[in-house]
């Protein structure tokens, strides 16, 4: 299993934005969402008509906040991991990453850095 690391200016931004997320909504519990987002990419026409295609954002891991209504019998605390005091959740492709993560802040926002075992 990969190794999670949050800097503290991450977990400052963490918990200024669960507060905006949940407020005093207490049936909202706040989490971080790790994941793998593939490259974007967009289509145009280029000046012959042809489609040209331009990557607007590389593939890179990411980290969200989201929020988790709790419903009947389920608990966010069955699913994610605590880091810092933080409730993390990882999606597929994190659970099967190998090596270590660190999540920073720059500039306020988030950004993980993966190094390889």
């Amino acid at each position: 299993m990969v190794s999670i690391s949050i800097t503290e200016e991450a977990q400052c931004v963490i918990r200024e934005r669960y507060e905006l997320l949940c407020g005093d909504d207490e049936t909202i519990v706040p989490f971080l969402v790790l994941q793998w987002m593939s490259r974007a990419m967009e289509s145009s026409r280029g000046p012959d008509g042809r489609v040209v295609w331009e990557e607007v954002a590389p593939a890179q891991w990411a980290a969200e906040i989201a929020g988790w209504e709790q419903e009947r019998g389920q608990k966010l605390k069955e699913h994610a991991l605590r880091i810092g005091g933080l409730s993390v959740l990882l999606d597929m492709h994190a659970e099967s990453a190998k090596g270590s993560f660190l999540v920073d802040a720059v500039n306020g926002k988030l950004v993980v850095k993966a190094t390889a075992p």
